[in-house]
């Protein structure tokens, strides 16, 4: 009987080790950023400041949700240092694109691709 209490106890020990990792830095929920792009600009949902800096922390999971509200227009979304993109927002649309912040600070373009003289902004990854 000991000995099974013992098994049982060294088991719930070990158990217990094995999830210190997702108990100390459990994962949340992306942060979501909502974009429109409305009048050839883009928006932060509920702003009317023009292709606003969007601001990250380091390391930090992001979800840009892209509202399209212009007529007739295709749009995209893009930070090529990333490597991150959404090819086709068709009017009307929302599409979402979700990624992890660099570990490093920095300043980082976005852009409409089709529209790059017109909309575009700094993506800044801060502490």
């Amino acid at each position: 009987m000991r000995r099974r209490i013992l098994d049982v106890a060294v088991f719930v020990v070990v158990a217990l080790t094995a999830f210190i990792p997702v108990i100390a830095n459990p994962r949340t929920a992306p942060r979501d950023i909502v974009l429109v792009a409305r009048d050839m600009t883009f928006y932060l949902e509920g702003s009317d400041v023009p292709n606003p800096t969007i601001v990250v922390k380091r390391g930090e999971d992001v979800r840009v949700v892209v509202r399209n509200e212009d007529t007739g227009i295709t749009h995209g979304f893009s930070v090529p240092a990333l490597k991150t993109s959404i090819d086709r927002i068709q009017p009307g649309a929302t599409t979402k694109l979700s990624w992890r912040a660099p570990a490093e600070s920095g300043r980082h373009e976005y852009v409409c691709l089709p529209h790059a003289q017109m909309m575009k902004g700094v993506l800044l990854v801060a502490d």
